[in-house]
């Protein structure tokens, strides 16, 4: 029996790029044989046969009974194996959950466990690498909707503010696109460059909101897993808990959706000579007036008295010449600033 070492100097030498070496020399020679590329190819005859065996089971060459090597046609060949890649892959994307389930419970002690409320469903993230690679496994398990909660805090703004962190839009483990809601804290607008990059991740399929007062950052993915991060604009009481009980993930999906509901919508980029006569909290207040919030509605998302809301309202409606708050939200429609 070959040692170990043998089968891993095997391993190493079938690299990747020595079986597409093997490939382009068979393209290069019609007719080859393993004895003609060991001869003229510089192959060595242990290693050959392997590598050979790789392609043929690709569906990339043939071997007939006299050992003679036929090349299929690589436009055909090719793409029938790279569809065969992706088919491979989407079937690993939907064995990644349930089997991400099965070495959760294998390693909690879980199997066979039927309280939903288990201890266990919630666990402590450790470390800031942690909640980082949490955050994106959670967001990669969603099948329909992924609704983050995103609080002021200095990983808010650093996501903010690196542009390769705005995503494209998310598709789930099958394949296909996920709802991406989220509303974050109307004071991220004060950073620079955030209205900007709020649009950019608007324009991209995330579905973005405003609001005051956003306690701590949260992402739900449907309603099976849940990340939450305790981390106050200061940076201070830092922490994070997964939660996995279906039950509080449940309750936590429908807070999350009830307040992207009530939430201001990003103000618009266009008439920008309109919108420059409003500050940014007129901008919201002109968001929920045009969704038909009422001054109650309105103070509770800006977290400002009743008075101001209702001076800041007839503001704007001097400002585009309405009468009332039904105009209002029609002019603020018809120009685009909603």
């Amino acid at each position: 029996m070959d040692s170990p070492a043998h089968f891993t100097t095997v391993t190493e030498d079938l690299s990747q790029g020595y079986i597409s070496s093997v490939y382009l020399a068979t393209i290069n020679a019609p007719g080859s044989t393993i004895e003609s590329l060991t001869r003229s190819g510089g192959f060595d005859a242990e290693h050959l046969p392997a590598a050979l065996a790789v392609l043929v089971g690709r569906g990339l060459i043939a071997l007939d009974a006299e050992g003679v090597i036929e090349v299929h046609s690589p436009d055909i060949a090719l793409t029938a194996f790279a569809g065969e890649i992706e088919r491979n892959a989407q079937r690993a994307r939907l064995n990644a959950r349930p089997l991400t389930e099965l070495f959760r419970r294998a390693r909690t002690g879980l199997a066979g466990a039927t309280d939903p409320e288990a201890p266990s469903q919630i666990r402590v993230l450790e470390s800031r690498s942690e909640v980082t690679v949490t955050l994106a496994a959670v967001a990669a398990e969603a099948t329909e909707t992924v609704h983050a909660f995103r609080a002021l805090s200095p990983r808010t703004e650093d996501l903010l503010a690196d542009p390769d962190a705005h995503p494209a839009a998310l598709h789930g483990p099958d394949g296909r696109r996920v709802t991406h809601r989220a509303v974050y804290d109307a004071e991220v607008l004060d950073a620079p460059g955030a209205l900007n990059a709020l649009r950019t991740r608007a324009a991209s399929g995330e579905q973005v909101r405003l609001a005051a007062g956003i306690p701590f950052t949260m992402v739900v993915a449907d309603e099976t897993a849940a990340v939450i991060e305790f981390i106050s604009p200061s940076g201070e009481g830092e922490g994070a808990l997964l939660v996995r009980s279906p039950l509080i993930v449940r309750a936590l999906a429908r807070f999350l959706e009830r307040r992207f509901n009530e939430s201001a919508v990003l103000p618009s980029a266009r008439d920008t000579t309109a919108r420059g006569e409003f500050g940014t909290r007129d901008q919201l207040i002109l968001s929920l007036l045009a969704r038909g919030a009422s001054d109650t509605t309105i103070t509770r998302q800006l977290d400002v008295s009743q008075r101001t809301v209702e001076r800041r309202i007839q503001h704007i409606m001097t400002t585009l010449g309405c009468q009332s708050r039904f105009q209002t939200g029609v002019e603020a429609a018809r120009r685009g600033l909603v």
